[in-house]
């Protein structure tokens, strides 16, 4: 296939950059245990990827609606708030690496993520990595977040390319099918949960480590 160059990796945040995930997770637990509302650990990996708006609309169908679920969402933001704060936000196993390999291989880089900006901010610059990329597309900021296109579609927007000359890098399903219905070839590096096999088919690649992704980056740049 003859494909456009390479010119933007488009990088998802949580559970791909760093390892908030799991404390995202914690937080939901710690928030379940105060309204003494059970929570297992499926209904949680199943909100992982989506924006708040996104998990309020689980919980609903869930059966948690209208002062219950107000509640369980603010307590767990107010907790994974709490939580960031007290410890360092943890980088994800070769990130540093991989965003500086971006850079000197002349591509530009944003970040997608289902995260609104308050939040956004506050964990890129904690983890020390605001500083890496050209432009940043919060959850909040689209007309829907992941799965829907919109953050990535912005996210290319904003760097001035088309999709098609993009790569997505994303941890969650979730956000795989966000990437994918833009248009843009997507890279998982699972975190929490791995894609099932139709939707593996449709990546580039599922890569243990972020530094797994940078020879199909390098295949990518060369294949035009």
């Amino acid at each position: 296939m003859n494909l456009p160059p390479l010119k933007a990796v488009l990088f998802d945040m949580d559970g791909l950059m760093i390892d908030s995930e799991r404390v995202s997770r914690e937080a939901w637990q710690d928030a379940a245990r105060e309204l003494s509302r059970p929570l297992g650990f499926e209904v949680i990996a199943s909100m992982t990827g989506l924006s708040v708006s996104g998990c309020t609309a689980r919980l609903a169908a869930l059966g948690y609606s209208g002062p219950d679920t107000e509640k369980l969402i603010t307590y767990w933001r107010r907790r994974y708030r709490e939580r960031l704060h007290e410890g360092e936000v943890q980088h994800k196993p070769g990130i540093i690496e991989t965003l500086q390999w971006v850079k000197a291989a002349g591509l530009k880089c944003a970040v997608a993520s289902s995260t609104e900006r308050v939040l956004l901010d506050l964990k890129l610059d904690a983890a020390g990595l605001a500083g890496y990329f050209d432009a940043t597309v919060a959850g909040n900021e689209v007309t829907q977040a992941k799965p829907a296109p919109d953050v990535y579609l912005a996210a290319a927007q904003r760097l001035a390319e088309p999709v098609e000359c993009c790569v997505a890098l994303e941890d969650s399903p979730i956000g795989m099918q966000s990437a994918l219905a833009a248009g843009i070839p997507v890279i998982q590096v699972p975190d929490l949960l791995t894609a099932d096999e139709p939707l593996a088919k449709q990546a580039l690649a599922i890569c243990n480590t972020l530094l797994d992704t940078l020879p199909v980056l390098q295949a990518r740049m060369q294949n035009h």
